[in-house]
């Protein structure tokens, strides 16, 4: 996947073009991930890990950060 991919699917992420149960969390990757009140070496490993987790999503929409345990309830 292009990191011009992976901008594109956060765009429509943001945009509510796509929905997705874990918008909230890859939300908070992306502010993270430029607040500028945090120095840049510092978030370099939230940028990573919005792009793993961005990468995975256009690989399989389904596919997410943190499983759920077997027999938890969809909420």
């Amino acid at each position: 996947m292009t990191t011009a991919s992976c901008h594109h699917w956060v765009v429509r992420l943001i945009d509510g073009d796509i929905a997705d149960d874990e918008r909230d969390g890859i939300l908070s990757l992306v502010y993270h991930s430029v607040n500028f009140d945090i120095p840049f070496a510092a978030t370099k490993g939230v940028r990573n890990e919005l792009l793993y987790v961005v990468r995975m999503k256009l690989k399989d929409p389904a596919w997410r950060r943190f499983p759920q345990e077997p027999g938890a309830e969809e909420g």
